[in-house]
């Protein structure tokens, strides 16, 4: 079977699920009270997985999209609405976070800029400017630049080395002369590599890769386990190593990532769904989108009650619950007459 005969990504909808609840775990840890040794694990070598393959699940499904500038203006006008809508959702907590550290209205506004456009305006969301970024500067080296998928990939690789380098690396080259005050000019405006261009511009790039090479993927489960397996014990390894070695506890981008989501992907791909399950993984799909971008709007409102009341693991459960509530009421809302427009927001 090759992956171009493929008719239904069932699997795929239900990891989208998965990894959104994965990310909730990396702002609300599961188990930082239950097992510090098991929660650093859970944190920073399995939820880490999570937005990578949101990555690369973007660039495969986005492919036909970039084929023209009309399609592609609309798909980054589709996610730029998404991330304002949710922008403007946590705008009261984005204010109360400034005026918590007092700072002046002049400093608010200039710094809230900066952050909407450069890094992402609330914790989560940062995803949302990566992504148009990524697919912005996909479409440039594909469509303007005329570049082939293959040296996209290269360069986009390089970047990725650049962006682990300056992410689970950066101590080490903060202490080095001149490369150290380099660094810290870049953090101080984009406080990051973890963005577009280093980080998502890769996984896209390749979910966008896999897609055009549709039919030459042949089915090849027990392969892509294998590497998936053998780059997940290195990504242990190399977690810890990060933690130890280089000082950082924690960490989004690892050499080691690009192994394991990117086969697993193509593991998914190629998992067959009775397709009665269809519009379930749609769901899954839909309810992916709204975990991913409610959580911390849910655990804003409800944390100050809930989290001296209950563990970790309890209290992340109920955030879980109590988001997963909403999202189903948002997509139920969508459908009527006058709550149309509630759809923007998956």
């Amino acid at each position: 079977m090759y992956l171009d005969e493929k008719k239904e990504y069932i699997a795929i909808d239900i990891m989208k699920f998965l990894c959104a609840l994965l990310v909730v775990s990396i702002h609300i840890p599961a188990f930082s009270d239950v097992n510090a040794g098991l929660s650093f694990w859970f944190n920073q070598v399995l939820c880490r997985m999570a937005v990578p393959f949101f990555f690369v699940s973007s660039g495969y499904f986005s492919a036909d999209k970039l084929k023209n500038r009309g399609e592609t203006l609309r798909y980054v006008k589709r996610l730029l609405i998404l991330y304002s809508i949710y922008t403007f959702l946590y705008i009261p907590q984005i204010l109360f976070g400034y005026v918590k550290k007092g700072k002046s209205a002049s400093f608010i506004a200039q710094d809230f800029i900066r952050q909407f456009f450069l890094v992402g305006s609330y914790w989560q969301l940062w995803y949302f400017v990566s992504l148009i970024a990524a697919v912005a500067v996909l479409y440039l080296f594909r469509k303007v630049f005329r570049l082939g998928i293959k040296r996209i990939i290269m360069i986009s690789a390089v970047l990725y080395i650049i962006g682990v380098l300056g992410n689970a690396y950066q101590n080490v080259f903060l202490n080095v002369p001149i490369l150290g005050n380099i660094l810290k000019i870049y953090y101080s405006i984009f406080e990051t590599t973890r963005n577009g261009l280093f980080f998502g511009l890769f996984f896209t790039a390749a979910g966008y890769l896999i897609k055009m090479y549709n039919d030459k993927i042949q089915d090849r489960k027990y392969l892509f386990v294998c590497c998936a397996a053998a780059a997940f014990l290195f990504l242990n390894i190399e977690v810890y190593m990060a933690k130890y070695y280089a000082d950082c506890e924690a960490a989004s981008m690892f050499f080691a990532m690009p192994f394991v989501t990117i086969p697993l992907f193509l593991i998914l791909c190629f998992i067959k769904i009775p397709e009665r399950y269809l519009q379930a993984g749609r769901m899954l799909r839909k309810m992916s989108v709204l975990i991913f971008g409610l959580h911390m709007f849910v655990d804003f409102y409800v944390g100050y009650i809930l989290r001296p009341l209950l563990n970790s693991l309890a209290y992340y459960c109920v955030v879980i619950g109590v988001t997963c509530m909403l999202s189903c009421v948002i997509i139920k809302l969508s459908k009527t007459k006058y709550l149309k427009a509630l759809h923007y927001m998956y």
